[in-house]
């Protein structure tokens, strides 16, 4: 029974020891290619092509206006985005963030949806239902994606999920143009 015992407590130790460095790794490893993809939308270009004149109030028009942009995509559904979306929202109400370059798109498939969330949560910066299938053409797999805009239109910077540091960040890369 002492040899059982004294196996159970070798056991406990190295899962003690062990156990931390193992869960560490696996959250790595599966959220790597995660970070790989977000890496690799830096430097891609999302302006609207030359050839097509977007109409006013349109996505299209805000993507194509000559400045720097934060991009948030998001969806009503995602309590994340929901927590987000409000850190945004209050920075742009302080006067951190200008309201003219925050821009939010909605992965939403229900365009109701996608309406209430805006009518309820009364956002301060522009939305926009996704139509023309931005996200995709990105690569944006999960909400809140937040992408940094240069005034070219290419893509300086780009995080997924809910980011303690998102607005500082954000007031900083708009600052710094």
């Amino acid at each position: 029974m002492s040899v059982k015992n004294s196996s159970v407590e070798k056991l406990k130790r190295a899962v003690l020891r062990w156990g931390p460095w193992v869960l560490l790794l696996a959250v790595v490893g599966l959220q790597a290619p995660r970070w790989i993809k977000l890496y690799r939308m830096e430097g891609q270009s999302v302006g609207v092509p030359a050839a097509s004149a977007p109409a006013a109030g349109t996505l299209e028009q805000a993507l194509g206006e000559p400045r720097s942009k934060v991009l948030v995509f998001w969806a009503s559904w995602c309590g994340p985005c929901t927590i987000e979306l409000k850190r945004f929202a209050s920075a742009v109400r302080d006067g951190d963030l200008d309201a003219g370059r925050v821009i939010a798109v909605s992965t939403d498939d229900d365009p109701r949806a996608y309406e209430r969330a805006v009518r309820e949560r009364g956002y301060p910066f522009r939305t926009f239902l996704d139509g023309a299938g931005l996200a995709r053409r990105l690569g944006v797999e999960a909400t809140p994606t937040v992408l940094h805009l240069s005034a070219e239109g290419r893509v300086e910077y780009a995080t997924s999920g809910l980011s303690l540091l998102g607005v500082m960040r954000a007031r900083g890369f708009l600052q710094g143009e």
